[in-house]
Order: structure tokens, then C-alpha cells, then sequence
């Protein structure tokens, strides 16, 4: 298409939104995609797996469910009431630029009573392969695009900077979580979700869209949340003039649901593996609860007795034979190495080890 100079030519902006899921090691990713419409044509949205490339089929929700530690999530359209796959930002530029801008919700229900991390990153591949946050033209050969925006000083504008005719940010495109609210009340054990949207663009902010293989955005870290579901409006707009050519334009963004630590307790027993002989001055047994899936030990300096005038060679983690990766002979551990515990979600009793004193 060539380009145009002409007010009442559409322009389509489109946003793919890759919903992704993190429990523990394991990602599912699947499309969701903001709608694209031209000329009444609909581009159907486009699919992912973790170990292939992207392409244009199956299509669906993301819900996974893993006992203790689940995470289900789903888009929803701007009023929080149904699941969408697709959104429509058409815009009709003019010579000083026309600002647009959509949003929908990310609701994510988890059982982790710890809540959960929601991230959000550019996942998109221009026509040469290479990996772009700007929304890029349709069509190869085009070097049109929509850029990121990057902020004059700080890390974001507000939506009168970005909105104004003639805007510094014009032909640029960018995120805010703060366009819209959203507020859940509970009647009668019905609850009921309400979208506000935030009516002053002086306090509306917007920030750039950070690119693949950067830090992604943190949209949420709800460390504290009991279970249940919560809502995130994640607001995308753009400001665009007739400076680039009518048409499609599109990027992908992955949003990464990650299911926060839990407390873990982890203890460490010294055992003094005496046999018929008596072990005194034996180490305390060692515990601490942190929000990990390790938990770390300082070998105590302390040095059982055994009654029978053996020698003490060091701590193993096997009762008859010298077994471990400590500093001492054989692997031993010794006072002032490090012990770590690593918890296992499918075995309760992980979380505490045993140290054998081996004697000599």
C-alpha cells in the first residue's frame, strides 16, 4: 500500500498476546491475539510452543492446575467479563498524529498461597528473523514501523505527553497498568468484577515495551496474596500520524505467570552414628524457613566423641560408607562447609537430611 496522506485511512495496530505459565521448571505458552482488521478481513491469531516457531493454528485458553502450586490464567476483554482472543485498535491518522489506546485483563487464579510474579515481554520477529519491540509493517519490504517508546527522562511519560497533537512520541506505541482499576466485590457470596477507567491523562502513565532477551516487566508480585483470582488491566496505546503508510502493524507480547516461593522449612540432624559405643557433644539439629526451594547449612564446627576412642573423620550422608561433597576425605563435610537441602514437591520428607558422623 503507498503511503498515505490522507486522514480517513486506517491504520491497524495489532498485538499478540502470548500467554505463558511457569511451575517450577515447566512453560506453556499459547496466542492470544489482539485483533486484526483490515478491509473486514480478520487475520486468525497464531499459536506457540516453547521449542518451535510460531504459526497460525490451535488457538486456546490456558489453564493449568498442579496440586498445591497452581496457576490459571486468561484474557479478558476491557470490562473483565468475557475471555477474548483478539482486540481491535483501528486508528485513522491525521498530519498531527491520533492517539488510541486499548486494554484488556489478565486474570490469573492460583492455589499458591504465596500469590504469584506476572511478566510481560516484546516476543516478536520482524521479517528478517530478528527479534523487535516495535510493531512492525505487514508486509516485508516495508520499513515502516511503529517504535517503542523511550521516555525524554525517567522511565515513563504521561498519556497528555503521548496523546498531545504533534506528540515527541508520535508514531510510537507503549504500556500502562494504570489507564484502568479494577475492583472485585463479594455479595452474597456472588462476586462481581468492575473496570473503572481513569479519566485524568495528567496521571495516566505509559512506559516502553521492553524487547526480547531484556528484563521483562513486572506487572505483578502479589508475594503476599492468599488464593483465588486477580485481575490486571494492562493498557497498550499508540500515537500515529501520516508520516507512515496505512496498514497493518504488529508485534507479539508474552505474559509470563510465575507461581511465587512458598516458606519452606528445611532442618538438618547430626546423627552420631555410634553404633554399640556412646556419641556425645553432638552438633544442635540445625533448621531455617526461607522463600525458596533450597535451603543452605554451615557445617557445625562442633566435634562428636564416640566412647570407644575412635577418631572423627567428618559428616556423611550415608550411614556406612563415606559419601558426600564436602571438603574432607572422601567428600566428608567438615566445620564451615556448606550443606544444601533442595526440596522435592513430590516428597513430603525432603526437606530434612540427616548427617552421619563416620568414624575412624
Amino acid at each position: 500500500m503507498s503511503n498515505s496522506k490522507k486522514s480517513c485511512a486506517i491504520l491497524v495496530a495489532s498485538f499478540l498476546l502470548l500467554s505463558g505459565i511457569f511451575l517450577g521448571e515447566s512453560l506453556i505458552e499459547n496466542s492470544f491475539a489482539l485483533p486484526i482488521t483490515n478491509n473486514n478481513t480478520v487475520v486468525p491469531p497464531p499459536s506457540t510452543t516453547p521449542s518451535s516457531p510460531v504459526t497460525d493454528d490451535n488457538p486456546s485458553e490456558v489453564i493449568v492446575n498442579v496440586s498445591g502450586n497452581g496457576i490459571a490464567m486468561q484474557v479478558l476483554d476491557a470490562t473483565a467479563t468475557n475471555a477474548i482472543d483478539h482486540l481491535n485498535l483501528d486508528l485513522s491518522p491525521s498530519p498531527t498524529g491520533v492517539f488510541n489506546k486499548t486494554t484488556a485483563i489478565i486474570e490469573v487464579g492460583t492455589t499458591n498461597p504465596t500469590g504469584y510474579t506476572l511478566t510481560m515481554i516484546s516476543n516478536y520477529q520482524d521479517h528478517s528473523s530478528t527479534y523487535t519491540n516495535d510493531l512492525v509493517y505487514a508486509t516485508s519490504g516495508v520499513n515502516d514501523v511503529i517504535s517503542s517508546i523511550i521516555p525524554a527522562s525517567g522511565d515513563s511519560i504521561t498519556e497528555s505527553q503521548f496523546s498531545v497533537a504533534n506528540s515527541s512520541y508520535m508514531n510510537n506505541w507503549g504500556y500502562s497498568l494504570n489507564s484502568a482499576t479494577v475492583t472485585v466485590t463479594e455479595v452474597g457470596g456472588v462476586s462481581t468484577v468492575t473496570v473503572t477507567n481513569n479519566a485524568d491523562p495528567s496521571t495516566i502513565t505509559y512506559k516502553a515495551i521492553p524487547a526480547h532477551g531484556g528484563t521483562a516487566a513486572t506487572l505483578r508480585d502479589d508475594v503476599t496474596t492468599a488464593t483465588g483470582a486477580s485481575y490486571t488491566p494492562i493498557t497498550i496505546g499508540t500515537n500515529v500520524n501520516t508520516a507512515i503508510r496505512s496498514g497493518t502493524y504488529s508485534n507479539r507480547l508474552l505474559f509470563t505467570a510465575t507461581a511465587n516461593p512458598q516458606n519452606v522449612t528445611y532442618t538438618l540432624n547430626y546423627d552420631g552414628n555410634g553404633g554399640a559405643n556412646t556419641v556425645t557433644n553432638l552438633p544442635t539439629t540445625d533448621t531455617k524457613t526461607v522463600m525458596a526451594q533450597q535451603g543452605s547449612f554451615t557445617i557445625s564446627n562442633t566435634v562428636p566423641v564416640n566412647s570407644g576412642s575412635l577418631t572423627f573423620k567428618g559428616w556423611s550422608t550415608s550411614s556406612n560408607s563415606d559419601a558426600g561433597s564436602g571438603s574432607g576425605t572422601n567428600g566428608l563435610y567438615v566445620g564451615g562447609d556448606t550443606f544444601t537441602i533442595i526440596a522435592d514437591d513430590s516428597d513430603p520428607t525432603s526437606t530434612t537430611k540427616t548427617l552421619y558422623a563416620r568414624w575412624q
